[in-house]
């Protein structure tokens, strides 16, 4: 793959609204904020690895952890601001958004979306998806499903199932994971459009890249899990941290860092 600087940027803060201070929250004796940064760091394509944070008691652990933080403002209406703000402090042509709370993203899939940006010469903007394997992730509000085009493009996103099947109820429906990715220089652009009314009523970043006529291009990616937005979901992944070979795996590398 030709060298590109690519930047892992994860955004977090402690006024999470549906569970607050959930960076923090212990999972195996490890911060779930650790969890993630960790696992962006077994990438193989990542020059750096960022933790973008306007709250100094995440900054605190990740310091102490020999990680690197960038501190912004408490004013981000999503998470795209946070890294919008953190990016005008970074020399890169390629910044990846890794959720916060994506405690069971695999690093090959993080190598796959690198592999793909440099790739890809058209694009500017890319998420990962992926297939929904749970049912109950249909009904789940806090999974965004999505309705992706013939070309690949993402073109709707909702947290409700009924409104993505009043488009087509003959496409498959997929989940959109908290995995983006982004050209540096279109966040530039990104930063020029005001927040968009479904972004807004959605309370889904994406909206407002699909609203301004960018092209969102998908990744798709396999076992794409849940990222931990409410109590239950802590459940569900320490589950699957019990029973999943590779998930065991890389929770033995990270335990061990």
């Amino acid at each position: 793959m030709k060298k590109e600087k690519i930047v892992a940027i994860i955004p977090s803060r402690m006024a999470s609204s549906r569970l607050p201070g959930k960076p923090l929250l212990k999972i195996y004796n490890l911060e779930l904020i650790e969890h993630v940064r960790r696992r962006a760091l077994l990438g193989k394509f990542f020059d750096e690895v960022y933790v973008a944070t306007c709250d100094r008691e995440i900054a605190s652990i990740v310091s102490q952890n020999n990680g690197k933080v960038i501190m912004t403002s408490d004013k981000h209406f999503d998470c795209n601001e946070r890294i919008l703000e953190a990016s005008k402090k970074i020399n890169a042509k390629f910044i990846v958004n890794v959720q916060g709370d994506e405690i069971l993203v695999h690093p090959k899939n993080l190598d796959m979306i690198c592999r793909t940006i440099v790739k890809d010469k058209q694009s500017m903007y890319w998420n990962a998806i992926s297939k929904i394997e749970d049912k109950k992730d249909l009904i789940n509000d806090t999974v965004v499903k999505c309705y992706i085009s013939k070309n690949k493009n993402i073109l709707f996103c909702s947290r409700k199932e009924e409104i993505i099947k009043k488009i087509d109820p003959n496409i498959p429906i997929m989940k959109l994971l908290g995995l983006q990715a982004f050209k540096k220089s279109a966040l530039k652009i990104y930063s020029k459009n005001n927040i968009t009314p479904l972004e807004k009523n959605f309370s889904i970043g994406q909206m407002r890249i699909l609203e301004n006529n960018h092209n969102l291009k998908s990744i798709n990616i396999k076992n794409g899990y849940r990222g931990i937005d409410k109590k239950r979901d802590i459940i569900y992944a320490k589950n699957i941290l019990k029973r999943d070979k590779e998930q065991i795996k890389i929770l033995n590398k990270i335990i061990n860092h």
